[in-house]
């Protein structure tokens, strides 16, 4: 089973300073539980993988995706990742994937 990581790893570290023009809007509108008071983290590590966001609390991966993501090719990623926080506290396991040429009509706030 996968570690989630409080300690951010370099290339997490990177994926931070280098966030698409879409995690960075939705980050704005996750952060500081803005929304219904849930806290999300972002770029966390869950070894070996690093998602975009995460609300532990609810059992909810968010991944933004670009064209370095496959639906075929991640099958193996999601399911471990559903395995890997499925001790959440809501105790189920949600992952939902945005996909780039769609999140501006998807996060008008």
């Amino acid at each position: 089973m996968g570690t989630v990581r409080r300690k951010i790893s370099p290339h997490a570290s990177r994926l931070r300073r280098e966030a698409t023009d879409a995690e960075r809007l939705l980050w704005s509108k996750l952060r500081s539980r803005q929304l219904e008071g849930w806290k999300f983290r972002r770029q966390v590590t869950i070894e070996p993988y690093i998602v975009d966001f995460l609300c532990w609390d609810a059992g909810l991966i968010v991944e933004v995706d670009g064209s370095q993501h496959n639906e075929v090719v991640d099958a193996e990623r999601t399911a471990f990742l559903k395995t890997a926080i499925g001790s959440s506290a809501s105790g189920t396991t949600t992952s939902c994937r945005i996909w780039m040429g769609c999140w501006r009509s998807c996060f008008l706030f």
